[in-house]
């Protein structure tokens, strides 16, 4: 993660410099990059990416330290904000043609047979990425896991059947039904209570 993010904000930084008035070009890989102290100058103007690595730090950290607010500092910094942030499409693909899933049209979140897919009301459609990583990046608020193998979004769900003790199945928007494991009735439990249905 520390390596993708340093890799963006060069990118970043070398699109911005380019377009001031160009740069030596020069490629960053994942053997240098991690170790990298460089100072890449244009005119009067440079900008300087250095990195720390050290036990003392518990999370990776990145400070800006600048002159003053500038267009380019405040477009480094809007897109450093916004990596970690959740993501309004992700890409899916079905019958050898990828499309673009817009986050809120997810029904549900799945795995079957080593494989992942997302499921809206237009189709399935098979993901790369890992459930444990959509958990992370969703937003928990909106995306729930039900099972090991599913996450729901909780604005397509109709509603909770709990007619059987022990038991709770979710009825979702697209007419599907998905179980709630028992490990994660518990989970459940608590969002219903907190929302006033139990």
């Amino acid at each position: 993660m520390l390596f993708t993010v340093i890799l963006r904000i060069y990118t970043l930084i070398m699109k911005t410099l380019k377009r001031l008035g160009g740069v030596n070009n020069k490629c960053y890989n994942k053997n240098n990059i991690t170790n990298v102290k460089e100072v890449i100058s244009l005119k009067e103007k440079f900008i300087k990416i250095s990195t720390h690595i050290s036990s003392e730090f518990k999370e990776p950290e990145i400070i800006i330290n600048a002159a003053e607010l500038t267009k380019e500092v405040q477009e480094l910094i809007t897109y450093i904000s916004n990596i970690n942030s959740t993501p309004s499409q992700i890409i899916g693909d079905k019958n050898n043609k990828m499309y673009f899933i817009n986050i809120e049209h997810i029904v549900c979140i799945f795995s079957k047979e080593k494989y992942n897919y997302v499921r809206t009301k237009e189709g399935i459609y098979r993901i790369k990425y890992k459930l444990y990583e959509l958990e992370e990046i969703l937003n928990k608020k909106d995306f729930i896991r039900i099972s090991n193998s599913c996450i729901i979004n909780i604005n397509q769900v109709e509603n909770f059947d709990i007619s059987i003790l022990g038991t709770i199945l979710v009825n979702l928007k697209d007419k599907s039904q998905e179980a709630v494991s028992k490990r994660n009735i518990v989970q459940i439990r608590k969002l219903l209570k907190e929302r006033g249905n139990l």
